[in-house]
């Protein structure tokens, strides 16, 4: 399982890597856009959309900072021993699912299998806390059991 761990922290790495580049891309565009404005003076249309222009910035800027922040979990996660216990960092394998706690980035897939992305405010994640290989968990009136952790 700490191979399967290593395959999905990869991915996900490579993913959020790829997410950045696209940011940076689109932010360069809006700089472009946004110098090419600069020359423009239509009246209120040029001041629209500039304003238009710094909204998209501002919502940029925020996007990059939630991925940089996911970045920043995933190689915490990368430079934990395997654990015993479904912690922050832990890939826990249960009944129905396989869940990476500590990281938000919903349902992936590695080697043909669905994995689930969870940051630990999540309910499920607050379910497992501290729980161990042959624990049980009730989730949405759901009972599982946890069969692996790594």
């Amino acid at each position: 399982m700490n191979e399967l761990k290593t395959k999905i922290l990869k991915q996900l790495l490579a993913l959020q890597a790829d997410r950045i580049e696209e940011l940076l891309r689109y932010q360069s565009d809006l700089s472009d856009a946004l110098h090419s404005e600069s020359k423009s003076t239509a009246g209120d249309k040029h001041d629209t959309s500039r304003a238009m222009i710094h909204l998209e910035q501002e919502k940029l800027q925020h996007q990059f900072q939630e991925l940089q922040l996911q970045l920043q979990r995933l190689r915490e996660i990368n430079e934990l021993n395997p654990l015993t216990q479904a912690n922050f960092g832990a890939l826990v394998e249960t009944t129905s699912d396989l869940f990476l706690l500590g990281a938000s980035l919903g349902k992936q897939v590695v080697d043909g299998r669905a994995i689930y992305c969870i940051g630990m405010e999540a309910p499920i994640a607050q379910a497992m806390l501290n729980k161990a290989i042959a624990d049980q968990l009730l989730f949405n009136g759901k009972l599982t059991e946890i069969l692996a952790i790594s």
